[in-house]
């Protein structure tokens, strides 16, 4: 997969009319290069970060290249894409990069109602030769039995090749207690359920029916 890149001329706030094209603002920059504006096509560009490549090959306006995803800035209503940064690789050395974390399993003690999940952190930095970055990494969630079980980043398993940098000391996950407050209003709501299940049944209609029913600036240079 390539990222066809266009340049562009067009920064700063005038950029907002690229996005009313389909476009998002690109910067190119990294491994002693000169820092380099394009464009690429907001479809092209979902595609590919949807995908599981981390290392890419680059196209149209910026020939035989490659790159790798350091930043993307997305619309904080639509949650589209509104500015990504590129980082120039050298595959002979190692660079520091952000990796999700995709949660597998289900966990006991949610499946028995002892306790709910808590995530709190969903990526972790790397460091690593550009073509051994993981697309992403799993924890398993299946071995939290009980309140006060979690996991921690050290629970991790790395690739080889791979190098942890973020404290391996954080939680990524934990088994906390339900607060009472969500309870009650569980029980509030079963209740109310009940009720209306009470009038309909004297051959009133159901009343429980439910009725049918962007582009932000960039915050760094473009």
């Amino acid at each position: 997969m390539k990222l066809e890149l266009t340049k562009r001329d067009v920064v700063g706030k005038k950029v907002e009319t690229l996005r009313k094209q389909g476009l998002v603002p690109v910067i190119c920059y990294g491994n002693r290069e000169k820092s380099m504006s394009y464009s690429i096509d907001t479809k092209a560009l979902k595609t590919a970060l949807a995908s599981d490549k981390v290392v890419f090959e680059t196209s149209g306006g910026l020939p035989d290249k490659q790159v790798i995803v350091q930043d993307v800035d997305y619309h904080p209503i639509s949650g589209e894409p509104v500015h990504v940064d590129l980082l120039f690789v050298d595959t002979t050395h190692e660079v520091e990069s952000e990796v999700s974390i995709q949660i597998e399993g289900e966990a006991p003690a949610v499946k028995t109602h002892v306790g709910q999940i808590l995530t709190t952190l969903d990526k972790i930095t790397i460091r690593a030769l550009p073509q051994h970055i993981p697309s992403q990494l799993v924890v398993d969630i299946s071995q939290l039995t009980e309140v006060g079980a979690r996991l921690l980043v050290s629970d991790i398993v790395l690739p080889e090749n791979v190098t942890l940098v973020t404290n391996p000391s954080e939680i990524i996950v934990s088994i906390v207690e339900e607060s009472k407050e969500e309870e009650q209003e569980t029980k509030e709501t079963d209740e109310d359920y009940l009720s209306k299940i009470e009038v309909t049944g004297k051959g009133g209609k159901r009343e429980d029916d439910p009725e049918e029913e962007e582009g932000g600036e960039d915050a760094s240079s473009e």
